[in-house]
Protein backbone atom coordinates (compact mmCIF):
# COMPACT_ATOMS: atom_id res chain seq x y z
CA UNK A 1 0.00 0.00 0.00
CA UNK A 2 1.31 3.29 -1.28
CA UNK A 3 2.00 5.93 1.28
CA UNK A 4 -1.55 8.67 0.24
CA UNK A 5 -3.46 5.04 0.31
CA UNK A 6 -2.62 4.11 3.63
CA UNK A 7 -3.52 7.96 4.65
CA UNK A 8 -6.90 7.28 3.05
CA UNK A 9 -7.57 4.10 4.50
CA UNK A 10 -6.28 5.46 8.00
CA UNK A 11 -9.45 8.50 7.84
CA UNK A 12 -11.51 6.30 6.38
CA UNK A 13 -12.21 8.62 3.47
CA UNK A 14 -14.65 7.25 1.16
CA UNK A 15 -13.18 7.28 -2.39
CA UNK A 16 -11.88 5.07 -4.89
CA UNK A 17 -8.10 4.48 -4.95
CA UNK A 18 -7.14 4.04 -8.85
CA UNK A 19 -3.61 3.50 -10.03
CA UNK A 20 -1.90 4.56 -13.27
CA UNK A 21 0.25 1.61 -13.57
CA UNK A 22 1.75 0.27 -16.68
CA UNK A 23 0.16 -3.11 -16.26
CA UNK A 24 -2.19 -4.65 -13.71
CA UNK A 25 -3.74 -7.76 -13.92
CA UNK A 26 -6.40 -9.42 -11.21
CA UNK A 27 -7.82 -12.60 -11.31
CA UNK A 28 -11.69 -12.64 -11.06
CA UNK A 29 -13.89 -16.09 -9.65
CA UNK A 30 -17.62 -16.26 -10.10
CA UNK A 31 -19.57 -15.22 -7.27
CA UNK A 32 -22.35 -18.22 -8.99
CA UNK A 33 -20.14 -20.59 -10.50
CA UNK A 34 -16.84 -21.65 -8.64
CA UNK A 35 -15.40 -22.80 -11.88
CA UNK A 36 -16.00 -19.53 -13.93
CA UNK A 37 -13.11 -17.58 -13.96
CA UNK A 38 -11.63 -14.28 -15.78
CA UNK A 39 -8.49 -12.45 -16.29
CA UNK A 40 -8.82 -8.67 -16.20
CA UNK A 41 -5.76 -7.10 -17.92
CA UNK A 42 -5.10 -3.33 -18.10
CA UNK A 43 -2.22 -2.06 -19.67
CA UNK A 44 -0.97 0.99 -20.92
CA UNK A 45 0.31 1.95 -24.62
CA UNK A 46 2.45 4.90 -24.52
CA UNK A 47 2.51 6.89 -27.99
CA UNK A 48 5.27 9.11 -29.53
CA UNK A 49 2.83 11.68 -31.06
CA UNK A 50 -0.04 11.75 -28.38
CA UNK A 51 -0.68 10.62 -24.72
CA UNK A 52 -1.09 7.25 -24.53
CA UNK A 53 -4.17 4.63 -24.14
CA UNK A 54 -4.84 2.16 -21.47
CA UNK A 55 -5.86 -1.70 -23.19
CA UNK A 56 -8.86 -3.13 -20.79
CA UNK A 57 -8.93 -6.72 -21.89
CA UNK A 58 -11.25 -9.60 -20.10
CA UNK A 59 -9.63 -13.17 -20.82
CA UNK A 60 -11.68 -16.30 -20.12
CA UNK A 61 -9.73 -19.87 -19.38
CA UNK A 62 -12.02 -22.32 -20.61
CA UNK A 63 -11.85 -26.26 -20.40
CA UNK A 64 -10.14 -27.54 -23.58
CA UNK A 65 -8.21 -24.54 -24.60
CA UNK A 66 -4.74 -23.62 -24.41
CA UNK A 67 -4.56 -20.30 -23.61
CA UNK A 68 -7.16 -18.00 -21.86
CA UNK A 69 -9.35 -16.35 -24.75
CA UNK A 70 -10.83 -12.84 -25.03
CA UNK A 71 -14.09 -12.61 -23.19
CA UNK A 72 -14.96 -9.71 -24.86
CA UNK A 73 -12.57 -7.56 -27.86
CA UNK A 74 -10.20 -5.41 -25.79
CA UNK A 75 -10.73 -1.91 -25.69
CA UNK A 76 -8.64 1.57 -25.60
CA UNK A 77 -9.58 3.91 -23.01
CA UNK A 78 -7.88 6.98 -23.66
CA UNK A 79 -5.84 8.56 -20.81
CA UNK A 80 -7.96 11.22 -19.09
CA UNK A 81 -10.97 8.74 -19.05
CA UNK A 82 -9.13 5.99 -17.40
CA UNK A 83 -10.38 5.86 -13.95
CA UNK A 84 -13.99 7.26 -14.74
CA UNK A 85 -14.15 4.33 -17.38
CA UNK A 86 -12.31 2.17 -15.22
CA UNK A 87 -15.22 2.55 -12.12
CA UNK A 88 -17.90 2.22 -13.98
CA UNK A 89 -16.83 -1.03 -15.79
CA UNK A 90 -16.04 -2.50 -12.49
CA UNK A 91 -19.18 -1.34 -11.31
CA UNK A 92 -20.79 -4.16 -13.66
CA UNK A 93 -18.05 -6.61 -13.03
CA UNK A 94 -18.32 -6.43 -9.23
CA UNK A 95 -21.77 -7.59 -9.42
CA UNK A 96 -20.83 -11.19 -10.85
CA UNK A 97 -17.47 -11.59 -9.49
CA UNK A 98 -14.94 -11.53 -6.42
CA UNK A 99 -11.71 -10.40 -7.38
CA UNK A 100 -8.75 -13.11 -5.65
CA UNK A 101 -7.05 -11.73 -3.33
CA UNK A 102 -2.87 -11.96 -3.41
CA UNK A 103 -1.93 -14.47 -1.16
CA UNK A 104 -4.31 -17.01 -3.30
CA UNK A 105 -3.00 -15.61 -6.81
CA UNK A 106 -0.63 -18.84 -7.16
CA UNK A 107 -3.02 -21.14 -6.56
CA UNK A 108 -5.78 -19.85 -8.52
CA UNK A 109 -2.80 -20.11 -11.69
CA UNK A 110 -3.11 -23.56 -10.81
CA UNK A 111 -6.60 -24.10 -10.49
CA UNK A 112 -7.40 -22.47 -14.08
CA UNK A 113 -4.45 -24.47 -15.39
CA UNK A 114 -5.74 -27.65 -14.20
CA UNK A 115 -9.49 -26.58 -15.64
CA UNK A 116 -7.92 -25.64 -18.72
CA UNK A 117 -5.80 -29.48 -19.24
CA UNK A 118 -7.97 -31.30 -17.02
CA UNK A 119 -9.29 -33.61 -20.14
CA UNK A 120 -5.14 -33.77 -21.41
CA UNK A 121 -4.02 -34.36 -17.54
CA UNK A 122 -6.63 -37.20 -17.36
CA UNK A 123 -5.69 -38.89 -20.22
CA UNK A 124 -2.07 -38.45 -20.26
CA UNK A 125 -1.22 -41.23 -17.40
CA UNK A 126 1.15 -42.29 -20.63
CA UNK A 127 3.46 -39.55 -19.54
CA UNK A 128 4.64 -41.47 -16.32
CA UNK A 129 2.78 -38.39 -14.12
CA UNK A 130 1.84 -41.13 -11.65
CA UNK A 131 -0.45 -41.78 -8.75
CA UNK A 132 1.51 -38.74 -6.49
CA UNK A 133 0.77 -36.40 -9.38
CA UNK A 134 -2.73 -36.85 -8.94
CA UNK A 135 -2.88 -37.01 -5.50
CA UNK A 136 -1.36 -33.88 -5.43
CA UNK A 137 -3.66 -32.27 -7.55
CA UNK A 138 -6.46 -33.44 -5.96
CA UNK A 139 -4.98 -32.00 -2.83
CA UNK A 140 -5.23 -28.96 -4.13
CA UNK A 141 -8.39 -28.49 -5.24
CA UNK A 142 -9.57 -29.83 -1.63
CA UNK A 143 -11.72 -27.36 0.19
CA UNK A 144 -11.41 -28.36 3.16
CA UNK A 145 -7.44 -28.42 3.36
CA UNK A 146 -5.91 -25.06 4.83
CA UNK A 147 -4.18 -22.64 1.55
CA UNK A 148 -0.89 -23.39 2.86
CA UNK A 149 -1.67 -27.32 2.72
CA UNK A 150 -3.36 -26.97 -0.83
CA UNK A 151 -0.26 -24.60 -2.08
CA UNK A 152 2.12 -27.19 -1.34
CA UNK A 153 0.36 -29.99 -2.79
CA UNK A 154 0.15 -27.84 -5.64
CA UNK A 155 3.50 -26.94 -5.91
CA UNK A 156 4.35 -31.00 -5.39
CA UNK A 157 1.96 -32.08 -8.55
CA UNK A 158 4.34 -28.66 -10.35
CA UNK A 159 7.26 -30.53 -9.88
CA UNK A 160 6.36 -34.15 -10.90
CA UNK A 161 4.99 -32.68 -13.92
CA UNK A 162 8.05 -30.73 -14.94
CA UNK A 163 9.65 -33.79 -14.53
CA UNK A 164 7.27 -35.70 -16.85
CA UNK A 165 6.54 -32.83 -19.54
CA UNK A 166 7.97 -29.87 -19.92
CA UNK A 167 5.70 -28.82 -22.56
CA UNK A 168 2.86 -28.96 -20.32
CA UNK A 169 5.36 -27.47 -17.88
CA UNK A 170 5.70 -24.16 -20.22
CA UNK A 171 1.60 -23.61 -20.92
CA UNK A 172 1.68 -23.18 -16.67
CA UNK A 173 4.68 -20.48 -16.61
CA UNK A 174 2.97 -18.87 -19.65
CA UNK A 175 -0.12 -18.38 -16.95
CA UNK A 176 2.25 -17.19 -14.41
CA UNK A 177 3.10 -14.47 -16.38
CA UNK A 178 0.29 -12.64 -15.40
CA UNK A 179 1.49 -13.28 -11.12
CA UNK A 180 3.94 -10.63 -12.28
CA UNK A 181 1.50 -7.60 -12.57
CA UNK A 182 -1.44 -8.76 -10.06
CA UNK A 183 -2.80 -5.44 -8.78
CA UNK A 184 -3.71 -5.38 -5.07
CA UNK A 185 -5.49 -2.12 -5.74
CA UNK A 186 -8.17 -3.33 -8.36
CA UNK A 187 -8.25 -7.02 -5.62
CA UNK A 188 -9.35 -4.00 -2.65
CA UNK A 189 -11.65 -2.11 -5.11
CA UNK A 190 -13.53 -4.94 -6.85
CA UNK A 191 -14.24 -6.55 -3.21
CA UNK A 192 -14.38 -3.56 -0.87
Amino acid sequence: MRLHEEYITRHNINIPIIRYDSHSTVFLRSKFEPVAWKILDIRWESCYWHPGDFTFALLHPTPGQRRPRNAMHPFNVKWDEYETRLIGWLAGLKMEYRAVPVEESRLSIWYMFLMMYDAYLVNSRHLGFGTKFYQHMAASIDPSLPLKDKEKAARLGEQIMLECDSDLQMELHDLKFYIKSYADWLVRYING
